[in-house]
């Protein structure tokens, strides 16, 4: 009987879990008519080939697609992950940051910001925060903010204008 896709991806993570010398967190594992495809980053090169001979061990493997990167202790942390991860945790450090209320996505070094922030001084301090880590320019930072004021509230229901036809602010 042949094990599906599924059943093979399932038993490589369990396999790269198991084994003690490779760190699984930053290994991906996609199978498609059993060719496994191996992605991500680890720390050295014994840990690569360990979870290469890992992966060997599940039953319905037809082959290996090894996409694995050593990235070194001491290289510059330019994954998006990693760039995601050291954005969210500087902007849980500083107190002008709403962090529960601002989202980051990281593709390919692009960062973007969205959230709804009570005051315009958070939107700039989480974009000049996130302009500070490294791996992502400053330049490369979008963000898409609705800032509201909660005093302001009301101010803002009351505009435009009755004479204004506004189209996404139409009562039924």
């Amino acid at each position: 009987m042949k094990r599906t896709d599924g059943q093979v991806q399932h038993d490589v993570i369990a396999e790269l879990d198991w084994e003690p010398s490779v760190d699984h967190a930053d290994i991906g594992v996609a199978v498609n008519d059993g060719v496994v495809t191996l992605s991500g980053y680890v720390k050295s090169y014994p840990e690569k080939m360990a979870a290469e001979k890992a992966a060997r061990r599940v039953a319905g493997i037809t082959a290996i697609a090894e996409e694995i990167k050593v990235r070194f202790a001491s290289d510059p942390k330019t994954a998006d992950h990693e760039i995601a991860k050291r954005i969210i945790d500087m902007f849980s450090w500083n107190v002008s940051i709403p962090h529960d209320k601002i989202k980051v996505k990281v593709e390919h070094g692009w960062v973007t910001l969205t959230g709804i922030v009570d005051w315009f001084y958070q939107s700039n301090e989480a974009r000049k925060v996130a302009g500070k880590v490294s791996g992502c320019s400053a330049s490369a930072i979008c963000s898409r903010y609705a800032i509201c004021r909660p005093a302001a509230t009301s101010r803002i229901a009351s505009w435009p204008p009755s004479s204004a036809r506004p189209i996404s602010m139409r009562r039924p």
